[in-house]
């Protein structure tokens, strides 16, 4: 946690200007960087579970800028709930029809 006042103006408890917004936990304010970058805080990230290098959309929606979590496929794969059950015995058989066939 950084002290207030530090790495900003005397008087300014927020940090490079990241007051919060009454009613909204997850509102901060950051700037854009070079080459059009964006940093998002580390705790914000955090909350929202993403990692890095995961795939994420950007929508515009009302002037706002979007971003929205896309699921890995992989993750979603293997925690999803399952609908269908098979065995390799069952798949053997299968293939070898579709191969007589």
């Amino acid at each position: 946690m950084v002290k207030p006042g530090v790495h900003s103006p005397p008087g300014n408890p927020y940090p490079l200007g990241n007051a919060p917004t009454p009613g909204s936990p997850f509102t901060n304010v950051g700037r854009v960087a070079k080459r059009f970058a964006l940093y998002p805080p580390k705790g914000l990230m955090q909350k929202l579970g993403l990692k890095e290098g995961q795939k994420v959309r950007y929508e515009m929606e009302g002037g706002k800028l979007v971003v929205e979590l896309l699921p890995n496929p992989i993750d979603l794969a293997l925690n999803s709930k399952k609908w269908a059950r098979t065995s390799a015995r069952e798949l053997e058989k299968l293939s070898e029809k579709e191969q007589a066939d």
